[in-house]
């Protein structure tokens, strides 16, 4: 088993090795078969997937799995004495989300094998798919902070590829365009904090090593950094490295761009909203964690931040009637429950939840994409209904999906009872209600989408069609997952997450509370009544705009960067032309007076030269003796004042 982890850097280059092959193949005709550009993909991520099960048997099997760690790294960059490394740093947060990734990547993979087969860009779908799949391998495995900016950034790029990936519709354009920006927003805060905290371990720490912020060491830069600096220093240190982490995981207020990335083929929304790149933000937050939890102030701006993009995002999605936006939003929502419960404390609870939604939120989108593709593309929900009786495997899953994220039942049942244990027991109230109150939304938007897509009568106008093997073999793999992890992992997930320092830890203690259970099923109940019965559902004018139009906070963004950006941009172009332009307008004219001036003179008659040199003089003296006169006069004006 140690072959494994001691090879597992050869899982990064694997999709960028395939990555290079299709792009090129493309231009040089040596891979332009469908089958083998699927085939190698899928190859190349089961390689990666064989790894990280290895290395995880092994971190099982070794005597100290609490602190079980293992880093190669080698010089890329050295300076005197400082050495910028690249290299792998395996412990065990990485290796479980190395499963995670690798896993979901190969389903979603062999899904989009089947998916976008009559996809005229087939080759660039999968293309890439592998330089997404080598960004996110790259970042999980990162061993400095250094580096994971590196990936982080190609993780942006690779996802704005594939949001765009049908860049001739103007609404994927925009959407890519949209999530670029708003990432390039946290990217900027995070780049900042990156350099401020190098700059600190430099100056100020006993090892100059700890420039790159190796993560190996990361509790002992938080130690260094908290104590060369003050509260408000270190708040603004932590605030610019979570800018980053608020962007990829579209936490309020840059949540507006997950929704638009729907505009991307399913696949990719699976794969984005799932376990990889939003999941990103929040495996950044465990990794500097033991720097975060030395601040409370720091922690509760986490859990705050979460709470308010959990309630909001959950309310926005109740009013939806996109299939994909619904889930979208759900995406955001849960989401902002992870970082809430990362704030307050819940640590274990905060990553069991990222793991377990992993598999029921990629099954749901991947559910959405077989009803989508059943309807001709139709992704309105009023246009649904009555699918369980033509997609009866989508339905099935789609429901175990709706009772997991909900916390009725399956895994989501495990990690939702984790969080709100701890926070119960931490004295949390305020962000216990918060919680509750997304739990309830959460059961109610979901099964509302449950009812209305897959109960009742037909109400679209093309007739379903069923779907294939494969698609349903994908989802149905997700589905097993979602109801086995709960029950296979749930007792023994703590120990799998330690750093080696102390977190305020709730599970054990705590008898066991069933209150979201309860609230969740209050939800179910009012979905069912609404929209599964002839009792309509009460629509408040104000309430129902407001969740529609999404607090209209794209409105602000659009007005911010439309009217008020062309304002001042027209501003800035007035200035420009009038001004700066003016300047050099001026300057031009001036020499060319000068030189038109000065050429009047040149005569090439010697007399002239002579009576505009006396000329000359006599005024640079009289220049001199005016000069003298008020020096004179200044003097005789002083001493008598004196």
């Amino acid at each position: 088993m140690e072959f494994f982890v001691n090879n597992i850097y050869t899982i990064i280059l694997f999709p960028l090795w395939v990555f290079l092959l299709i792009i090129l193949g493309r231009f040089l005709n040596v891979v332009q078969s469908r089958r083998v550009i699927a085939l190698i993909t899928l190859a190349s991520t089961a390689y990666g997937m064989v790894f990280a099960i290895g290395s995880f048997l092994y971190m099982l099997t070794a005597s100290n799995v609490p602190n079980f760690a293992y880093e190669s790294s080698y010089p890329f960059l050295k300076i005197a004495d400082y050495s910028l490394n690249f290299g792998v740093y395996v412990d065990n947060l990485s290796l479980i989300m190395l499963l995670v990734v690798s896993v979901i990547s190969f389903v979603v993979q062999l899904y989009s094998s089947n998916y976008m087969w009559q996809d005229k860009s087939f080759p660039r779908f999968f293309g890439y798919l592998n330089l997404f799949n080598f960004s996110m391998l790259g970042l999980v495995l990162s061993s400095n902070l250094f580096q994971t900016y590196v990936f982080w950034e190609l993780v942006g790029v690779s996802s704005y590829l594939l949001i765009g990936f049908w860049y001739k519709k103007l609404s994927a354009s925009q959407a890519a365009k949209k999530a670029f920006i708003m990432n390039r927003i946290g990217d900027f805060g995070l780049l900042a904090g990156t350099i401020i905290v190098s700059y600190f371990m430099y100056q100020y720490s006993d090892a100059t090593s700890l420039a790159t912020i190796p993560f190996a060491n990361i509790s002992d830069i938080g130690t260094y950094l908290y104590s060369y600096t003050n509260d408000t220093i270190f708040a603004i240190i932590c605030v610019l490295l979570l800018f980053g982490s608020f962007a990829k995981s579209a936490q309020f207020p840059l949540h507006t761009w997950l929704a638009d990335a729907m505009e991307g083929p399913t696949p990719v929304s699976a794969l984005i909203h799932s376990a990889t790149m939003v999941a990103a933000g929040v495996y950044l937050i465990a990794r500097l964690y033991p720097i975060y939890a030395l601040s409370d102030w720091v922690m509760n701006f986490i859990a705050i931040i979460g709470l308010i993009t959990a309630l909001i995002c959950a309310y926005f999605a109740i009013t939806q009637n996109d299939l994909k936006r619904i889930l979208a939003y759900s995406t955001n929502s849960q989401l902002g429950l992870m970082f809430l419960a990362l704030g307050a404390g819940a640590y274990t609870g905060g990553l069991f939840h990222l793991v377990t939604h992993a598999f029921f939120k990629s099954m749901l989108f991947l559910c959405s994409g077989i009803v989508i593709h059943s309807l001709l593309n139709q992704q309105d929900i009023r246009y649904m209904g009555g699918l369980r009786k033509h997609l009866p495997t989508t339905a099935i899953c789609y429901l175990i999906g709706c009772f997991s994220i909900s916390g009725l039942l399956f895994s989501g049942f495990y990690s939702k009872e984790m969080i709100i244990k701890s926070l119960l027991e931490n004295n949390h109230y305020i962000f216990a209600i918060g919680f509750l109150l997304v739990a309830l939304m959460t059961a109610f938007y979901m099964f509302r989408s449950y009812f209305v897509v897959f109960e009742g009568e037909y109400r679209g106008e093309n007739p379903p069609h069923k779907t294939n093997f494969i698609l349903n073999f994908c989802i149905s793999v997700l589905a097993i997952f979602t109801v086995l992890l709960g029950y296979l992992t749930h007792v023994n997930f703590e120990k799998f997450v330690q750093f080696g320092f102390n977190i305020t830890q709730s599970t054990k203690n705590v008898n066991p509370l069933f209150i979201s259970l309860s609230v969740a099923l209050i939800g179910l109940l009012l979905a069912f009544v609404f929209y599964n019965t002839k009792v309509k559902a009460i629509k408040l004018p104000i309430l129902y705009k407001l969740s529609y139009n999404r607090f209209y906070i794209d409105n602000l963004y659009d007005f911010i960067s439309g009217k008020m950006y062309y304002v001042v941009s027209r501003l800035c172009a007035f200035f420009d032309k009038h001004f700066v332009d003016g300047l050099v307008i001026l300057s031009a004219l001036g020499v060319r007076s000068v030189s038109w001036v000065l050429s009047k003179f040149q005569t090439g008659n010697f007399q002239s030269y002579l009576a505009y040199s006396v000329v000359f003089l006599a005024i640079v003296f009289a220049g001199l003796m005016f000069a003298y006169t008020m020096i004179i006069q200044y003097s005789l004006l002083s001493g008598v004042g004196g």
